[in-house]
């Protein structure tokens, strides 16, 4: 009798136990949790930042579109308006594409070899310590950038020649002084945050000046801009693919 009261007692504990991990299961289900170790953390949060700029860019693109067909229309009558707001968009292209001189707030960050001589020359300016730098600048929201007067455009050249970094065909000696447009207070708190390229440059002994500024000039591109493969898409062979 006391082993069938004891088989009894079992049979309901393992039951109640059963319902009680079925119950946490499901009631965690909504809410799990990931860990992330720092390095993985830093990435995470930096293509975050990437997508909200781009979603931002995005919806910036489809309001100024919106807003240049409205305009389109309420001027149909009127060719004059038509042309100004031709020549606008005209003056935007050129500036998106590096070509005319622009001006706003903004930082700089002035960059400096370090004094002591560390192995593989850690304490020296890289073109990827550049290119990172520059990466860094456009998560935080830079529209401009310019290293040693030489404005960045898409088909810029980064890369090191000697004891120069080349920019655009042109060697540069340090200091490197890259400017970027853009809210001063937002750029200057993220490219300062741990985990972005600064941090590591100083750790290396690399000098690292940081400044905001109320007005920085950039001059344009003075280069040529070459597009070897691109062709316009008919609109009419789109829309039937």
């Amino acid at each position: 009798m006391k082993k069938n009261q004891a088989n009894i007692f079992i049979f309901i504990a393992s039951v109640l136990v059963g319902v009680l991990i079925s119950l946490n299961v499901l009631g965690n289900t909504g809410s799990q949790k990931i860990y992330l170790d720092p390095e993985d953390f830093v990435e995470a949060y930096n293509e975050k930042v990437k997508l909200t700029n781009e979603l931002t860019n995005l919806n910036k693109t489809l309001y100024e579109q919106s807003k240049k067909i409205g305009s389109y229309k309420s001027a149909s009558n009127n060719n004059e308006e038509i042309v100004e707001e031709m020549k606008s968009e005209l003056t935007n292209n050129y500036m998106n594409l590096g070509k005319t001189d622009v001006e706003g707030e903004g930082i700089t960050i002035t960059l400096t070899d370090g004094d002591e001589v560390l192995p593989f020359g850690g304490n020296l300016i890289h073109d990827n310590d550049v290119l990172n730098l520059i990466n860094d600048l456009k998560n935080a929201g830079a529209e401009v950038i310019s290293i040693n007067g030489q404005r960045i455009t898409d088909q810029s050249d980064i890369f090191c020649s000697g004891p120069f970094i080349e920019v655009n065909g042109v060697k540069n000696p340090t200091p490197f002084i890259i400017s970027a447009i853009g809210n001063k207070m937002q750029m200057a708190s993220y490219m300062e945050s741990e985990g972005k390229k600064i941090s590591n440059l100083k750790i290396r002994g690399i000098k690292v000046k940081l400044v905001t500024l109320d007005n920085i000039k950039i001059l344009a591109f003075n280069g040529e801009l070459n597009y070897n493969y691109l062709s316009k898409k008919d609109s009419e062979e789109k829309s039937t693919n």
